[in-house]
């Protein structure tokens, strides 16, 4: 069977069942064809249900996770404080007019000189929250809440929120109202 079967079953699933048959079928579609990105996954099914919109990536890395959106021709707001992640990230959707990449990290309040932490065990584990032994401040970056960067972009919707602070999660939706 293929993906796109796969995620067209998924879609219909979910106007007949709701998130929770979407879920069971997405854990499935996981364990059947191996595949071990749920962003995919969930891009598939936007993509039967609606043409475009907008995402924002918060902890996009390098941004692996917002391609298949910027390709399809989403309005895409990528955060990435780290500058070595950020770097990479630009690099891999400068080709893509609708990403637009911030600098700061996100969180529950707006803040200046915030202490930003890296590890040489990863790329992908750069957080506000020392969490690893391993851990050094690096950095100081400029924090924002999504609602104040929504009223800075004049949003009045997500339709695809990604969150991967790294131990920062709730408070990065804590910055929502």
């Amino acid at each position: 069977m293929g993906f796109s079967k796969n995620f067209g079953t998924a879609y219909k699933i979910l106007k007949q069942n709701g998130l929770i048959g979407v879920w069971h079928t997405i854990r499935q579609k996981m364990v059947a064809l191996t595949c071990t990105d749920e962003n995919e996954i969930i891009f598939e099914i936007f993509q039967a249900s609606t043409t475009t919109g907008v995402m924002c990536d918060v902890g996009a890395h390098h941004g692996y996770c917002l391609l298949p959106f910027a390709k399809a021709g989403w309005q895409v707001f990528a955060f990435e404080p780290d500058p070595e992640n950020r770097a990479r990230l630009l690099e891999n959707t400068r080709i893509y007019s609708g990403v637009h990449v911030d600098s700061r990290a996100v969180s529950d309040q707006v803040a200046e000189s915030v202490p930003f932490f890296t590890s040489k065990e990863s790329s992908g584990v750069s957080s506000l929250s020392a969490f690893l032994p391993s851990h050094e401040q690096a950095y100081t970056v400029s924090t924002t809440t999504l609602s104040e960067f929504m009223l800075e972009q004049g949003l009045d919707r997500v339709d695809y929120l990604k969150i991967d602070t790294e131990g920062f999660d709730l408070m990065v939706l804590q910055g929502l109202t």
